[in-house]
């Protein structure tokens, strides 16, 4: 299209200032002087794309009440390598530590944030009370909502907090947009840990044994490490490379890779329903105008094949290694939003591929 052309195009225009936007130009005169002039070659406007890069924080509701008291090397060491794990995913994410039952009934103490990467040294003091929710709500309110916060409770027993911050803390909690993890002890885990809309998936309970502690705080490690957001918006990142390999090697692959984040393809359990339909669509074209339907072999197999396979589904999370009854992994979906169940079962039989370290291994 010649210049003169494109200047009749811009007289005519009911939308001249688009138009000369559109060859880039940032004003309607700069692009006529342009196009009177005679240049031949309309510069293009290069685009630049504005990358904004997440600042993660994380804030730990470390329950420091007397009954800890059997527990505080491990309390300690669990927060210095919760830290010392999370730098190495997200180097310049920030951690605030909320001590709650630091000198009586409704005390908290706040520990200035602070880069996970610096964090060398954590001192737990096993004093009195466990006001829960008034550290949960001092949490929240430090994490501002921010969606790419995420606040990990650690508690040894029930709370003891006032019933009006029970309540605040209860509502408060619906309204978060970021990651909520509960750790605890005793028989109020799982429920006070739903009142605050912490996923079932979130919820991880320890026996109060060093032991129990450090694997509590391991697995903690593993979750963050994976949840981690510290990458680019719009950035995705692809397979390296592809394998092809049988579904025994692809089962061995699964079990060794508990506690790290994987995706996972894998076919859903047939819903007959759904199927009704399908068959229909695959039928009906092939009826005459007597409705009479003939069927070759080949599309024998490829009915036979269209109701004997699940949708496939893609799935982003970890497993701890755990299986259910019926030998199904129990997962973590981390595409699930804060708030909602992210538990979901997979058939080691019915995947058709997993990506492990970003490399991809199809099923034969």
């Amino acid at each position: 299209m010649t210049n003169t052309t494109l200047l009749k195009n811009l007289n005519k225009s009911k939308n001249p200032m688009g138009l000369a936007k559109k060859h880039g130009f940032n004003s309607i005169e700069e692009y006529t002087k342009y196009l009177e002039a005679g240049i031949t070659k309309i510069p293009i406007k290069e685009i630049e794309t504005k990358v904004e890069e997440i600042e993660n924080k994380y804030f730990l509701a470390v329950d420091v009440s007397g009954s800890t008291s059997n527990i505080s090397k491990e309390i300690q060491k669990g927060v210095i390598d919760f830290c010392t794990n999370l730098a190495k995913s997200d180097d310049k994410a920030k951690v605030t530590i909320v001590e709650f039952g630091t000198a009586g009934p409704g005390a908290i103490n706040v520990i200035k944030e602070t880069k996970a990467k610096d964090i060398k040294k954590y001192v737990h003091r096993a004093i009195a009370g466990t006001p829960l929710h008034e550290a949960f709500l001092e949490c929240l309110l430090l994490s501002k909502n921010d969606k790419n916060s995420t606040i990990v409770v650690f508690t040894d027993g029930d709370s003891t907090s006032t019933t009006k911050a029970i309540e605040d803390a209860k509502a408060a909690s619906r309204k978060y947009e970021g990651t909520l993890v509960f750790i605890g002890a005793g028989n109020e885990v799982k429920p006070t840990a739903l009142g605050l809309s912490v996923p079932e998936g979130n919820i991880l309970k320890f026996d109060t044994t060093p032991e129990s502690v450090l694997k509590a705080y391991n697995t903690l490690n593993t979750a963050t490490s994976v949840h981690s957001r510290n990458v680019k918006e719009g950035k995705v990142e692809e397979s390296k490379t592809e394998y092809f390999k049988t579904k025994t090697d692809i089962a061995a692959m699964l079990r060794k890779s508990a506690n790290k984040e994987i995706k996972v393809a894998f076919e859903k359990k047939i819903d007959e329903k759904a199927n009704e339909g399908l068959i229909y669509s695959f039928l009906n074209p092939l009826a005459d105008k007597k409705g009479n339907i003939k069927l070759t072999d080949i599309k024998c197999k490829e009915l036979a094949k269209l109701v004997s396979t699940g949708e496939l589904r893609v799935l982003r999370g970890s497993h701890v290694g755990d299986k259910d009854e019926f030998g199904r992994y129990v997962f973590t979906d981390f595409d699930i939003p804060a708030g909602q169940h992210a538990t979901r079962l997979v058939n080691p039989d019915t995947i058709q591929w997993v990506e492990i370290d970003g490399i991809k291994y199809t099923k034969k």
